[in-house]
């Protein structure tokens, strides 16, 4: 009886280390680093809790509320270091280079409410990395990186990153 009972608790653990925050973590953290030119330099700062999906664009308010406030905090910086985008300093790599990642973030966000109100069927799980990597001039940046899994957590669906200051 007790030798079951060790077979079935080990059994338990094992399927839950497989399909369980561990496992989300591993993947996140290969998403991450697969897409990045330098992941040797890349340092995984944060991952949030697993939270249910409902289609790979869908956030509650108060997540977009967060999301966007973070993209305006760095729109703003943007603008004030480079007179409205008139006077962009070219030799000033984080700054073309955040712009560029800024840029790529909004085209995202505006699918992204496009398709906020439209809460599907439960898809899988997101969580958000943070991030800390070089760019192709060896600066340092960090980013938000939002991925959405399937529902056995065995693949990612859809992954984008939101620039961080």
């Amino acid at each position: 009886m007790r030798k079951l009972l060790i077979i079935f608790v080990t059994a338990a653990a094992l399927l839950t280390a497989c399909n369980g925050k561990g496992n989300l973590q591993d993947l996140a953290k290969e998403d991450v680093l697969s897409s990045l030119p330098y992941p040797d330099k890349t340092n995984i700062l944060e991952f949030s809790e697993p939270d249910s999906a409902f289609g790979v664009y869908y956030f509650e308010q108060k997540e977009l509320i967060q999301i966007l406030t973070t993209m305006k905090k760095v729109s703003d910086y943007i603008m004030s270091k480079s007179d409205n985008i008139l006077d962009m300093d070219k030799s000033n790599n984080y700054l073309v280079n955040l712009t560029e990642r800024h840029m790529e973030a909004g085209s995202t966000m505006r699918t992204v409410l496009m398709n906020s109100q439209k809460k599907g069927d439960f898809t899988g799980y997101k969580m958000r990395v943070i991030y800390e990597t070089v760019d192709k001039d060896n600066t340092k940046y960090r980013c938000a990186r939002y991925i959405f899994f399937n529902k056995d957590n065995s693949r990612v669906l859809k992954s984008f990153d939101i620039p961080l200051l």
